[in-house]
């Protein structure tokens, strides 16, 4: 959609993207963006993860973590990954909708984001969590 606007073939495009927030790129001539509405990520878990006992996650629990992300295709190939994670993820399973990641997690084939609007539509088995520090 990017290239679009910039050759004119669009004159608006409606683009999501997950935290951290930033353009969309540094080409010119620079878009105008604007923020429409932010939403709150959190953290799914196994339910059987001893992640899954507290009322949140620290950030630092999360090294070492494998992760249920976007298949390497999509254009956010890292969405599903803990934003700002200080270390180079472990992708065990990817997959393309959120309802197919919270039942990889159900399973317990790892962690993956979640907007937190979405914590009332996860399976049994899955626990949805915010996240502090980092």
């Amino acid at each position: 959609l990017v290239r679009a606007l910039r050759a004119g073939s669009l004159d608006l495009a409606v683009l999501a993207s997950g935290p951290p927030f930033r353009p969309p790129d540094a080409e010119s001539p620079a878009l105008a963006v604007r923020t429409l509405t932010e939403r709150a990520l959190c953290l799914a878990v196994p339910a059987a993860d001893p992640l899954a006992r507290g009322d949140f996650v620290d950030v630092a629990d999360l090294r070492g973590r494998r992760w249920i992300a976007a298949p390497p295709s999509d254009e956010d190939r890292l969405m599903g990954v803990w934003p700002g994670l200080d270390e180079r993820p472990e992708i065990a399973h990817t997959a393309r909708d959120w309802l197919a990641k919270l039942h990889l997690v159900a399973a317990g084939c790892g962690l993956t984001t979640v907007p937190a609007a979405l914590a009332a539509a996860a399976p049994p088995g899955v626990r949805v969590l915010p996240v502090r520090g980092g």
